[in-house]
């Protein structure tokens, strides 16, 4: 379907006779993909994303089938990186596109392929009835450009979108219709009775990316293959690098951020969301905070950024649940968050388990839920033994096998 955008502004649209005039433009402005409320919404894309065939080759793929890769712009993707991808796979970055057995592509160069913008639409059949409700307004002989219009939408598809902008202007109170002019322009402006953000794309690209899709490959896919020989983090690593964020010497967090991105994400990313949820306000100290490298690594934990880990416990909720519903939580990163939700929650905003306090209470005092505590990743590194004793009693959790932090 297309979207056209009819634009028009009430000063000048109807002269002092009342009649309708030709200060109007109307014209395509692309094709249709989605609609919603919220502008960032990542649904407005999947259109698009739905018609891409998004592969997801593995290494041995590359070593066998692939000579030539492009690289699309606005790659997460460091050249760095690919460049030691491209030295174990033995393959070529080209500069033609149209020569490269893969093509890496990312969601913000197709966001950029997208137009999103706010107003009034209306599917074409519904804008002919609407202003065919002018002629019981205007003088019927005066109506020719109101004629014009109308024929010229009456020979678009019915289901194409119209976007109808009638600007902010004011009619000529002194005129006969006034009432029924606002009215009926306050109509036009609200034409289905709703306001969404639709998208339209930039055809040639577009469709040089939907008829290359099975050689399209997104850059997160890519990095994620880049990064599999590379070392998982420790529990030990986990420590060192967050002594070295929290030093707040920027040389050192650079290094701490430098293991982060060079590490390899799948088999690291219990340590790699704990350190975004507690630490990310420090990394951007960092100038490795803004490197493409360490962008993929901030684009895959977004959310565990956006936690803010105050001191107030319904941030270590959501991080709790956000590691669940990823496989992340594991005993020991469960034993983290509790020990951080003790020291900022109940320590520091409450004052409770501090040597001026009255009363006594620690972080063994806080356990998950047993529905909690059933959704737990079993990490294979863990011996159980460091949390659960002889005959399931521990001085570190509590005294039974089920008192897991908070």
């Amino acid at each position: 379907m297309k979207v056209y955008k009819l634009k028009f502004d009430r000063a000048s649209i109807i002269n002092h006779e009342g009649a309708f005039t030709n200060q109007w433009t109307f014209v395509e402005v692309g094709d249709y993909l989605n609609k919603s409320s919220n502008y960032n919404d990542s649904d407005m894309l999947q259109p698009l994303i739905n018609k891409l065939s998004l592969n997801k080759w593995d290494s041995d793929h590359f070593i066998d089938h692939v000579n030539t890769v492009y690289r699309l712009p606005n790659l997460t993707l460091s050249r760095d990186k690919l460049a030691l991808f491209q030295e174990r796979c033995n393959f070529n970055v080209v500069r033609d596109k149209d020569k490269a057995d893969v093509i890496i592509c990312s969601k913000k160069y197709i966001d950029k392929l997208v137009h999103r913008e706010w107003g009034s639409y209306s599917t074409v059949k519904n804008a002919v009835e609407a202003f065919q409700e002018g002629y019981k307004i205007y003088n019927v002989n005066k109506n020719n450009h109101l004629s014009i219009l109308i024929n010229q939408l009456q020979q678009l598809d019915p289901a194409d979108t119209v976007q109808v902008d009638a600007g902010w202007g004011r009619f000529d109170e002194d005129l006969q219709t006034y009432d029924a002019l606002t009215d009926w322009f306050d109509r036009l402006d609200r034409i289905q009775g709703n306001r969404s953000y639709v998208a339209t794309i930039k055809k040639s690209d577009h469709d040089w990316l939907v008829n290359n899709s099975h050689k399209i490959m997104m850059d997160e896919e890519v990095n994620k293959l880049c990064t599999e020989d590379s070392v998982a983090l420790t529990k030990e690593d986990f420590g060192r690098i967050q002594e070295i964020i929290k030093s707040g010497d920027t040389e050192n967090i650079s290094v701490g951020l430098t293991l982060m991105a060079n590490c390899n994400v799948k088999e690291s990313n219990t340590y790699l969301a704990l350190l975004f949820a507690f630490h990310s306000e420090e990394m951007k100290m960092s100038k490795v905070w803004n490197t493409v490298n360490f962008k993929y690594l901030r684009k895959i934990f977004q959310r565990y950024i956006d936690i803010t880990l105050s001191n107030w416990g319904a941030a270590y909720d959501n991080l709790i649940t956000y590691m669940i519903k990823e496989n992340m939580l594991t005993l020991w990163a469960s034993r983290q968050i509790a020990n951080a939700m003790f020291v900022r929650v109940i320590q520091g905003h409450y004052g409770v388990g501090t040597d001026r306090s009255p009363f006594v209470i620690s972080e063994k005092s806080l356990e998950l839920k047993p529905e909690i505590a059933a959704k737990l990743v079993k990490d294979e590194s863990e011996n159980i033994s460091e949390y659960v004793g002889t005959g399931g009693h521990n001085d570190d959790l509590g005294s039974h096998p089920n008192d897991l932090p908070f």
